[in-house]
């Protein structure tokens, strides 16, 4: 029998600490699942994997097995007649039952607290998962129609959304757009396009619609697959093409290949922003042997053109220099390897290799006609490779989004004449671009006294801009001009890749920036420059001299002089800029013309002077404005102005007519030194971020590239220490805030006498400078209401009920709201930015955004956390699919366009990242370095243009340190040059504030007194009670807080909303039935540990002895308390032990104590966890309570105290009996 009771007692420490890992498993795998799912846009449930369902599974049956060994363990007992020995009690109250019931219940508890907290820190995400919302409107006026202060254009007859009528906008517009994107980049021959009928095979698995990128990955990946009608094939075929159904059958059915991420631990690394990805193409033999395809013996199937498409993925975490960085294995090498030609993601790889030899090979057997080649790319892939296999015409197509079929097969048979521009520089080897030596993960040497890293925050890593500003074309242009001029040891050796010897453009640059063909040919004439007021008016006649109906790009470039001041003083300039763009309408061919007018501003003449005047300069010289079809066409247009050809090194002679001097007689210093758009004063603000100026850094020292000398100044990888105390110091995340001397307490829950009550929409006219009536307004509102809209930022704005700001929904973006619209059940991936860029056309942009902007409104959102407006700094940059461009104009002007049709919907954007988040390796926190022209003439330009010429609404401040200061805590980025400057008058939203260098309690205090407004998080009281009676802090707390509400005021949120609109907060269901959860589980838990308790006293010997009456008693029934003893004088005498009544009583009714004291808790648990849960579940009162009120008057209405007012319902819930 006890060695039953032993295996019973074993059985259940077993089940027990089963149940207790099985449940923790359960959960954690949830949580990591849920967090790699929200990477890619997607929710994890807790049957998502099988191992998931295996623990679920195996936790239920140790459950059943716990229960039923306790329940063995006490039947044991009875059958072998302990229980007749111990009785129930003892019985019941067994150490090793209740011992591990309370360890069970104990780390349950602390389990679902824990739980609890951390679904409470992402209560925007569930919240939005579920799609709860935190606050319910209320009228009390329930009179007149709700206003529509930003309307759709798509309404059904009863005034709701027409969401049909609304995404067949959507489809129009990106097929357009995606159309336009669409790069020739050669087509010899006229290979394209196809002709009608044509017998054509498709390769590659990006013809499988499961397969295709229509976006790259990330926070902003959008699967538009469920909302795709057609294949590739079907679309083919629908423009009368014979597409091989053999060959398309065989991708169908190799479900093995395709792109496959490779997780990090397969590669043996750690770093949580570092992924690799493999290509994973069909080989051609394997195509060949699959019985559909036999691509050899059906030839005649496809002996017009043989379509291979090539795709490379990209996006957040995912960098595309799949090696260790510079400390490590050299560039291209692979940390475990990779396929491609060098080891180079974006060169060919070897599968993609032996299916185009096969078609080079049957191609020059006669057997196919064609080889055609499309990009599915948003990153730049390089040529050396693919020049080698004898294609005929190759295409970018880059990432198209819903609309990619309908591109591909629209320019494919000429339904639309291809008049996309590379906005990248396309090259042989992307190793050849000086930006990839400083690319990658760097480490400090000299860390002593550095803060050790953290999961989000690397405070031991760097990135050195060392390229300047000769980023993109701006190098390779520049260089070629110096190697024509013969100047700055342009020709050297350094930076060569793709050539050999000497340093040549055509051995480096395969396509030109705004480069593409066209399936015509259009002619330029008379150009002219003319001087309109500040600016410059381009215009040039553009005809169309070839046989097809087609839209031309006019690209207009400016050239500065590069003068010995510049030398002097580290100046740098570039031979071309882009400064302006326009494109025409369809042309009519043999002889469709059109003059083409171009305004570009005189501003674009200045020059940041970083070490001289420290402002922007306009210096003396010749001045150029060129227009071509390229960069490189423009300068070469230049050079023949400067009496330049082809037996100076030119590769080929520009046209001197398309190239206007215009002289500025003098220096002026003073003209651009204050800001065009607020007249602020310009100077220096990054000079922390500059190693040969930042005290931090005195004794290291940078070389930046210049023209002056590129072989001698061409970029190495930089090594950098940080050993220095200042430097140390600021690498800290903040420092305990002083109040400004004057700043005074702010007021708080009180009504304006002046202005009475004021709710958000009676501000809705009031400027945004006109402090006195915005003071009324937050005056109104407490510290708390402030602290958690400023810390509300995951997926919702938050909002302020009593002041009847209401809540509105987050989504991530660029290229698509990635939630599936409410009606259709489908998400719209607009084409990536990239793409929108590659149009050149910004009137085509504009109704994108406005597109976008309606799929947001139908899907009841109101921000975005887009779009991007960094810079394609490298080919390898993982999000360069978000991202417009290397070139900063054409960032700014696309930005601008596509920003103002978001805007004009009332969509707040959340504009990404600033500023130079342009890598992912080690983005939390890497401290970034750069020189102040290169910062402000390249990488916040895009931004500066949107706020300055269409007012954007709002800013992502990024992940990394502008030298060692968060950027989200810099107050020379996001008060001077934002605000000051610019003119900025929207808010400010963290990147995911998952850092310590972003939400430690100094940095927050730190970062919301420099700028910082909104925290991407799910909302957190008690974030700056540090600080509360600080009234610096205080003020730019509420100050952060009226940004907010500025912002949602002009958004679409306050459509319905009227003066006499007031809103009330709810705890979502799911909060509510955390705390009862809680609650039971923290009831149960102390009701496991008293009886845990108990059983130490029922199993000690004091308990459970018979009743007075039978104790004492010896075997022949003497009483054993009549002992014998020895006097002091040696007599034996009996001596009786008398009991008394306490111990008696206690003795007699121990049993039953207790049992009733075991009762007593059980029920004060019950109780307890009933009452607690009825109250934790209580529905919400919706009703507007005694003593608020509406003002109706001209102050627009509000709550007050002073003036009580009871709503009277009309509408009485006839479930709840509520309002």
């Amino acid at each position: 029998m006890q060695s039953k009771n032993n295996i019973f007692k074993i059985a259940i420490w077993a089940f027990s600490l089963a149940v207790i890992y099985l449940t923790v498993g359960v959960i954690v795998s949830y949580v990591i699942l849920e967090q790699i799912a929200q990477a890619i846009n997607a929710h994890a449930t807790l049957f998502g994997e099988w191992y998931q369902t295996l623990m679920f599974i195996l936790d239920i049956v140790c459950f059943i097995g716990l229960v039923g060994s306790i329940v063995m363990f006490i039947k044991t007992r009875e059958k072998h007649g302990e229980r007749a020995k111990k009785g129930f009690v003892k019985s019941f109250f067994d150490k090793t039952i209740w011992g591990g019931i309370s360890a069970f219940m104990a780390i349950l508890t602390v389990i679902v607290y824990v739980g609890a907290s951390v679904a409470n820190q992402y209560a925007g995400n569930l919240n939005d998962a579920l799609g709860i919302s935190t606050m319910v409107k209320v009228d009390v006026d329930d009179s007149g129609e709700a206003p529509v202060y930003v309307p759709s254009d798509y309404y059904n007859a009863d005034g709701s959304y027409n969401d049909k009528a609304m995404r067949a906008n959507s489809w129009e517009v990106s097929e357009e757009a995606a159309s336009e994107s669409t790069v020739l980049l050669w087509n010899d021959n006229n290979a394209l396009p196809l002709k009608e009928n044509a017998k054509i095979g498709v390769f590659g698995m990006a013809q499988l619609k499961n397969k295709y990128f229509y976006t790259g990955t990330g926070s902003g990946y959008l699967n538009p697959q469920n909302g795709i009608d057609t294949t590739l094939a079907q679309e083919l075929r629908s423009q009368n093409l014979q597409v091989f159904k053999g060959l398309e059958t065989a991708y169908i059915f190799s479900a093995k290949y395709g792109m496959r991420m490779i997780s990090r631990s397969e590669v043996g690394l750690t770093d949580i922003n570092y992924s690799e990805a493999r290509i994973n193409e069909m080989p051609w033999n394997e195509i060949n042997a699959t019985k559909a395809g036999n691509v050899t013996d059906n030839y005649t199937e496809y002996e017009d053109a043989a379509v291979m498409i090539i795709q490379r993925y990209g996006g957040e975490t995912l960098d595309l220099d799949f090696y260790d960085g510079k400390n490590g294995t050299a560039p291209g090498e692979t940390v475990k390897g990779d396929d491609c030609v060098d080891g180079n993601y974006l060169d060919l790889s070897a599968n993609e290799i032996t299916v185009l030899s096969a078609l080079k090979t049957a191609k020059e057997q006669k057997k196919i006609k064609k080889i055609i080649l499309l990009i599915n790319s948003a990153n730049a892939v390089q040529f050396k490779s693919i020049r080698n296999y004898d294609i005929d015409a190759c295409m970018w197509v880059g990432m198209g989004g819903n609309a990619s079929f309908k591109q591909i097969a629209n320019a494919l048979t000429g339904k639309i004449t291809p008049s996309g521009r590379l906005v990248d520089t396309y090259v042989y080897d992307n190793y050849s671009a000086p930006a990839t030596e400083n690319f990658g993960d760097f480490t400090f040497e000299g860390q002593d006294g550095v803060n050790p890293s953290h999961k989000y925050t690397w405070n031991t890593k760097y990135i050195v801009y060392s390229e300047g500003i000769y980023l993109g074309y701006r190098y390779y242009e520049t260089r070629y001009e110096d190697a024509v001029l013969g100047q700055g040891n342009a020709s050297g050796t350094a930076g060569v890749k793709a050539g050999s010897g000497n340093w040549k453009y055509t051995d480096e640059v395969a396509f030109p920036f705004g480069y593409g063909l066209s399936y015509t040919t259009f002619e330029y004439s008379d150009y002219k420059v003319e001087k309109k007021g500040e600016n410059y008016e381009i215009s040039v006649k553009v005809t169309n001299v070839g046989g097809v109906d087609g839209k031309e790009v006019v690209q207009v470039y400016l050239q500065k002089p590069y003068t010995s001041y510049d030398k002097e003083k580290g100046i740098e300039k570039s031979s071309v800029e882009l400064v302006g763009f326009n494109k025409t309408s369809t042309l009519k061919a043999g002889g469709g013309s059109e003059v083409v007018k171009i305004t570009v501003k005189a501003e674009e003449m200045r020059t940041y002077d970083s070490y001289g005047y420290k402002t922007y300069i306009l210096e003396a010289g010749d001045y150029y404005f060129a227009v071509g079809k390229s960069s490189h066409d423009a300068l070469n247009n230049i050079l023949a102005a400067k009496g330049k050809t082809t037996a100076d090194g030119m590769d080929y002679n520009g046209d001197s007519k398309l190239a206007k001097k215009e002289l500025v007689a003098a220096d002026n210093f003073e003209k651009y030194s204050k800001s065009t758009a607020t007249g602020y004063q310009v100077t220096n603000l990054f000079d922390n971020a500059d190693i040969n100026i930042y005290e931090g850094t005195a004794d290291q020292h940078i070389t930046y590239l210049t023209r002056n000398d590129w072989q001698g100044t061409y970029p190495k990888p930089v090594k950098m220490k940080a050993d220095n105390a200042i430097m140390k110091a600021d690498l800290a995340y903040g420092v305990d805030p002083v109040a400004k001397e004057g700043d005074e307490m702010p007021v708080y829950g009180k009504t304006s006498e002046k202005y009475g009550p004021l709710n958000l929409i009676s501000m809705m006219e009031v400027d945004y400078y006109d402090v006195e009536r915005w003071d009324a307004f937050m005056d109104q509102t407490t510290w708390e209401e402030q602290v958690i809209l400023v810390t509300t930022g995951a997926h919702i704005i938050k909002g302020i009920a009593s002041v009847g700001a209401p809540e509105g929904k987050n989504q991530n973006g660029p290229s698509g709201l990635n939630q599936p619209n409410p009606t259709l059940g489908s998400v719209m991936a607009f084409p990536s930015e990239v793409n929108l860029a590659a149009t050149f056309n910004t009137e085509l942009v504009y109704r994108v955004g406005d597109a976008f902007g309606m799929e947001m409104m139908h899907a009841n959102h109101t921000s975005l956390n887009g779009l991007g407006a960094d810079l394609h700094r490298s080919a390898f940059s993982g999000r360069n699919w978000e991202y417009y461009s290397e070139d900063a104009f054409m960032t700014g002007a696309m930005l601008s366009a596509q920003s103002k049709g978001l805007q004009h919907r009332g969509i707040i954007l959340f504009t990404k990242h600033f500023i130079m988040n342009d890598q992912e390796r080690n983005r939390y926190g890497t401290t970034t370095w750069a020189n102040e022209q290169t910062i402000r003439e390249l990488h916040a330009k895009g931004i500066e243009m949107a706020v300055t010429s269409m007012q954007l609404n709002g800013i992502m401040s990024s992940f990394n340190r502008v030298g060692c200061v968060w950027s989200g805590r810099h107050e020379g980025l996001l008060t001077t040059l934002l605000r000051k400057e610019w003119g900025f008058t929207g808010a400010i939203e963290t990147d995911a504030a998952v850092g310590i260098h972003m939400t430690e309690k100094k940095a927050m205090a730190n970062a919301v007194c420099a700028g910082q407004d909104l925290w991407l998080m799910g909302g957190k009281a008690n974030a700056f009670d540090d600080y509360k009676d600080n009234p610096t802090v205080a003020l730019a707390v509420r100050e952060a807080a009226r940004r907010i509400l500025y912002a949602e005021l002009h958004a679409n949120v306050m459509n319905g909303v009227k003066a006499t609109t007031m809103f009330v907060s709810i705890t979502p269901w799911w909060q509510k039935a955390l705390v009862m959860i809680k609650i039971i589980a923290t009831s149960f838990t102390i009701l496991c540990l008293c009886y845990f308790a108990l059983s130490f006293l029922v199993q000690s010997k004091a308990f459970g002895g018979e009743t007075i009456e039978n104790a004492g008693k010896n075997a022949d029934g003497s009483d054993e308390n009549a002992s014998v003893a020895k006097s002091v004088y040696g007599e034996e005498k009996s001596a009786y032990k008398p009991v008394s009544g306490a111990k008696r009583f206690l003795t007699n009714n121990s049993k039953t104590m207790v049992s009733v004291t075991a009762l007593v808790l059980a029920v004060a648990v019950a109780v307890v966890s009933v009452v607690g849960s009825i109250g934790a579940m209580k529905p919400d009162d919706l009703t507007v309570k005694p003593g608020a009120s509406i003002d109706t008057g001209n102050s627009g209405g509000g709550t007050s105290a002073q003036e009580p007012l009871e709503h009277e319902c009309t509408s009485v819930c006839p479930v709840c009996g509520g309002c």
